[in-house]
């Protein structure tokens, strides 16, 4: 697993709860997280690495990883706050980031958290 995609499942277990409102961080780690699911989110974040290094090729790809999981859930911070610094990128970014749709972590029958769109 790369450091971006560590990066991607952290930022997403901080800022997802449970039925409790939880963060699932608290009992939960990235070895919670369906293979399938744990595919999804590599694949996405592939894409928008992919995407990003087009515009900005010394970015770090975990900060990517990290604004990308906020960024394409509607949470008060993402690019268009962490990517400030690089002018009219964040709000691009920000768009693509949106383009993804929405995810959320969901714990199902089998005892592992799945990606639900």
């Amino acid at each position: 697993m790369t450091d971006a995609l560590r990066q991607y499942i952290s930022t997403a277990l901080w800022s997802s709860t449970d039925l409790n409102g939880e963060p699932l961080e608290t009992n939960y780690t990235a070895d919670d997280i369906g293979p399938i699911s744990l595919a999804r989110m590599g694949s996405d974040l592939n894409k928008i690495l992919s995407i990003v290094h087009k515009l900005l090729p010394d970015i770090d790809d975990t900060d990517v990883a990290h604004d990308f999981w906020l960024s394409r859930n509607g949470h008060g911070s993402g690019f268009f706050d962490g990517f400030k610094q690089y002018g009219r990128y964040c709000d691009v970014l920000q768009e693509i980031a949106h383009l993804f749709g929405e995810q959320s972590l969901v714990l199902t029958d089998d005892n592992y958290l799945t990606v639900y769109e």
